[in-house]
């Protein structure tokens, strides 16, 4: 396995490529925010924050997350 950093922003780092693929949907809108930020950091709260803003802005909130074999959440559960 060889661990690969973003070229664009040069600070979220990948296990591989594939992991890099599946990201991308999601990174290729905060990464050139964080470029622009750079060399400051997001705080890591500030960043799990917008993550979740662009995953629901791309239809995530349906999206299933298993749990166990039969038993899955979606976003709108985790909701009070």
């Amino acid at each position: 396995m060889k661990i690969s950093r973003c070229s664009g922003c040069q600070y979220v780092y990948y296990c591989g490529r594939n992991c890099q693929r599946k990201a991308w949907s999601i990174h290729k809108v905060e990464c050139p925010n964080i470029k622009r930020i750079h060399p400051r950091v997001l705080p890591d709260a500030a960043r799990m924050l917008s993550r979740i803003v662009i995953k629901l802005s791309q239809g995530g909130r349906d999206e299933r997350g298993y749990y166990a074999p039969n038993k899955y959440r979606v976003f709108h559960d985790l909701m009070s």
